[in-house]
């Protein structure tokens, strides 16, 4: 596992901006994974989302 160049062509390499895949292996997907790809959260997502937990947590510590 870990960093590795992929091409163009293959797969991943085909992922643009946010975009997201998650290849699955299991017993029954072991030769041929089963993938999912789609759009992912984006900056104002996330951001959203980092935000929201650290209200969470001051709320927490607040108490």
């Amino acid at each position: 596992m870990g960093l590795r160049e992929v091409l163009a062509s293959e797969l991943t390499g085909s992922l643009r901006g946010t975009d997201n895949i998650v290849a699955i292996h299991t017993a029954r997907y072991s030769r041929s994974p089963l993938i999912v790809a789609g759009a992912g959260a984006g900056r104002e997502v996330t951001a959203a989302g980092v935000l929201g937990d650290i209200l969470s947590l001051a709320r927490e510590m607040a108490v």
